[in-house]
């Protein structure tokens, strides 16, 4: 969406208006279109921010330093930039300040590394990238390797690593490698989950915000991982490589894998964050994505700041070592070994 930021000069009244033109329809930054646009922030955090007390962040507090600031924001872009840096203070990467599809701003997430593609290339025989998305290899004692870079259902498609798992159905063990992997679409990762069971299983349950609700949430839903009957079903060893970048949905991936009979997660906790977050328009060129729902574990643990613990714990350096990757080296082990 483009935007334009310009003066309209109004000569018979002697006066400049600040205006911001998005997709070519002016938008005043007027006192009054701020003030609403303040009031319709706080009440959508009040209402339906999902993680709105999980940080102990005094929203009171905040809106008496930010909302002056966004009140007084003589353009779209500053007033977006003062609501940014107050969501910032949540920490929650599912808080989104955007102006059209142009993203301002916001908390930026800390995750470390435990993967270099440049060092899986060298360690994997017949490392090829299928597309951008999935790449795959053979091990010469017969594993087979999958790495999926994230879920996303736009872009290259997963058909890749269908395939994969089709030429590799006859193999003893395969390595299924998400640790660049940050979500996207849960139901495209259940599809590629679903070819590693063989009956339906409880992989999480969430809670909705809902303000109505006596304590303000549903009741807790359960999520179901189906078999995926349309594909190749894998009966042999799996081993899941996994480390702080996985996020979001991503995690529902390591959730469904956990039930998997025969799988084992390898590598470091993940980030834990799952928001499902919904948008909100403030009336004045700029909308609001807040999460909607509390994500848990099957036993009820909250996912947010959690994370997925891994079965076997490898701890590993940004780039694993200059020779190696740890993470890997213990799934070959699993897998040999077992």
């Amino acid at each position: 969406m483009a935007i334009d930021f310009g003066l309209k000069n109004n000569m018979k009244a002697g006066l400049i208006i600040c205006c911001v033109f998005i997709s070519g329809m002016a938008i005043a930054s007027t006192g009054m279109g701020n003030k609403s646009a303040v009031e319709k922030l706080r009440r959508a955090i009040d209402e339906k921010y999902s993680y709105r007390d999980l940080r102990g962040v005094d929203w009171e507090r905040e809106f008496s330093v930010f909302g002056p600031m966004m009140e007084q924001a003589g353009t779209t872009e500053q007033f977006a930039q003062a609501a940014a840096n107050m969501l910032a203070k949540a920490r929650d990467p599912h808080v989104w300040v955007k102006i059209g599809d142009k993203s301002v701003g916001g908390f930026k997430r800390n995750a470390r590394r435990n993967y270099d593609i440049s060092i899986l290339r060298r360690l994997v025989p017949g490392f090829v990238a299928r597309n951008k998305r999935v790449s795959t290899g053979r091990f010469r004692d017969g594993i087979g390797y999958i790495l999926i870079n994230d879920w996303r259902i736009d872009g290259d498609n997963l058909d890749p690593a269908f395939a994969a798992l089709k030429e590799y159905s006859n193999l003893d063990g395969l390595i299924i490698d998400v640790r660049p992997n940050i979500g996207g679409s849960e139901p495209l990762a259940g599809e590629f989950a679903g070819c590693f069971i063989d009956k339906p299983v409880l992989y999480s349950k969430h809670v909705n915000r809902n303000a109505n609700e006596p304590g303000g949430f549903s009741q807790p839903q359960d999520r179901v991982l189906e078999p995926n009957k349309k594909r190749t079903q894998f009966k042999g060893k799996v081993v899941v490589l996994m480390g702080q970048i996985n996020i979001s949905s991503c995690e529902s991936f390591l959730l469904m894998m956990k039930q998997a009979p025969q799988c084992k997660l390898i590598g470091e906790r993940s980030y834990g964050s799952s928001g499902n977050p919904k948008s909100y328009d403030l009336g004045n060129g700029i909308t609001v994505w807040l999460p909607s729902w509390k994500d848990m574990l099957p036993d009820g643990t909250i996912l947010e700041g959690h994370g997925v613990l891994p079965d076997i714990p490898i701890s590993s350096t940004t780039h694993g070592t200059k020779n190696g990757d740890p993470v890997l080296d213990a799934g070959l082990k699993y897998l040999r070994n077992n």
